[in-house]
């Protein structure tokens, strides 16, 4: 059908022409994809494109981020050491952490190894959260708070 016949909206084979086939992504064609709404996922050079989640899927997946919550809860949240340790280990140049009962954002940095302190920010009016490692990338501690729910 001529492109100027075809209803708006509606999928064409001639974009998919543009792509590899099936079997044969390289990680390079699954990074240049366009930004989507959906899950791509790439495996053995193949594009997946899961369902959307159900609603039973995502309770599924409430209850258990719950249990996992209490049970980190109840034994001590390791931001603090282990996980500074092996983020470090592993070259993470950057780290966050989100203390909703301080209601403030630490940014660490990775120098020489260990993480230093970049930045501890209350959620005052217009307090900024920066970047070292992402040029440009700040945030208002007090909206991203506050948009979670924190008070």
């Amino acid at each position: 059908m001529p492109r100027a016949e075809r209803e708006e909206g509606e999928l064409t084979i001639e974009v998919a022409e543009l792509y590899p086939p099936q079997g044969q992504w390289t990680e390079g064609d699954y990074f240049s994809l366009p930004e989507t709404n959906r899950l791509v996922e790439l495996s053995e050079g193949r594009l997946i494109i899961p369902p959307h989640p159900t609603y039973t899927h995502q309770t599924v997946l409430q209850n258990l981020f719950l249990r996992l919550n209490a049970f980190v809860e109840e034994r001590g949240q390791l931001d603090r050491s282990e996980k500074f340790y092996e983020y470090a280990k592993a070259g993470v140049g950057e780290y966050w952490l989100v203390d909703p009962d301080e209601r403030t954002i630490e940014v660490y940095i990775l120098r020489e190894g260990s993480y230093t302190l970049l930045g501890k920010h209350p959620a005052s009016e217009g307090e900024i959260a920066r970047s070292d490692l992402l040029s440009g990338f700040q945030v208002r501690v007090d909206e991203v708070l506050e948009q979670a729910g924190i008070r």
